[in-house]
């Protein structure tokens, strides 16, 4: 939900006009707190899965670097420039690789 509401923020007048119905129009009155929920449930969602996966305390430590990325973007968004919400979508891709390695090295410790 991070990755798909900082996408359609690109496009919050043009789905206006249209009446095209995006997750970034529906919580453009506090964006941040919005994102920050999806991001935290991703979080949880991924920490109850380290047990299922039997995987250790370095993919712990990937979540944190996970959540301070998460942090970052949401920090530092400009919902209405769509220059800055493209260069924070494609930022998210660092998420899956990050998410990757993290259980990569989950598995060696």
């Amino acid at each position: 939900m991070v990755y798909d509401t900082i996408y359609a923020m690109q496009d919050q007048r043009d789905d206006a006009i249209v009446g095209v119905r995006s997750t970034a129009r529906r919580f453009s009155n506090a964006p941040r707190r919005w994102l920050s929920l999806f991001a935290v449930l991703a979080l949880i969602a991924w920490a109850l899965a380290a047990p299922l996966g039997r995987l250790g305390l370095l993919y712990d430590a990937g979540l944190i670097v996970i959540a301070l990325h998460f942090g970052w973007q949401i920090a530092f968004l400009k919902p209405h420039d769509q220059a800055d919400c493209l260069a924070k979508f494609k930022a998210n891709g660092q998420v899956g690789v990050l998410l990757t390695v993290a259980v990569i090295l989950g598995h060696l410790g």
